[in-house]
């Protein structure tokens, strides 16, 4: 269990991916290849039709059906058990986006500021997940409200939430901030 996970917890959020035209593109995207393979092997030993100009042998195809259901199988599963997860305890700002990275711990003493902001992720940062944009870096997986994190080296970091009223006030406990926007 992590260090963090000893201490009190002053917030905590679990987000996962929602858009349902995010879903839809990385369903298909997922199944595809498989359904081209099928269809090609349907084709070849059904039909007796070849599929293509240089057609593979039936057994190529069905190897072809194997991988492309192990490779279905295992952007489904990474893509549904995403997760951005999110806490704050006294030791600070607790982060990960699994399973792609492991928790990152930002310290209250390296913000400067803070504020709940509203973004395009798109615009902002290219889309969900683990961002770079002209924004600064971003953690985000649904919605478009934020809290933006400036730290005192000058970075920024967007942490994406969906109760951001609870995110700024367990924040606000522990940041001494000479302005605080809202």
């Amino acid at each position: 269990m992590k260090q963090f996970l000893n201490e009190q917890i002053e917030f905590y959020e679990v987000q996962k991916f929602k858009q349902k035209t995010l879903t839809v593109l990385v369903v298909v995207s997922a199944i595809f290849p498989l359904l081209f393979f099928i269809y090609g092997y349907y084709l070849q030993s059904v039909e007796h039709i070849p599929f293509g100009d240089k057609p593979l042998s039936n057994q190529g195809l069905l190897i072809s059906i194997a991988i492309s259901l192990i490779f279905a199988v295992g952007i489904l599963v990474l893509f549904f058990s995403s997760k951005l997860e999110t806490y704050i305890t006294k030791s600070g700002i607790h982060v990960r986006l699994f399973p792609f990275m492991k928790f990152k711990t930002y310290s209250f003493d390296n913000i400067k500021r803070f504020n709940i902001r509203e973004y395009s992720p798109i615009l902002d940062y290219g889309g969900w997940g683990i961002r770079v944009g002209p924004a600064g870096r971003a953690f985000n997986v649904y919605g478009k409200v934020g809290i933006q994190l400036l730290f005192k080296d000058g970075a920024r970091l967007l942490i994406g939430t969906q109760k951001p009223e609870d995110f700024y006030n367990a924040l606000s406990k522990f940041c001494n901030q000479n302005e605080v926007h809202k």
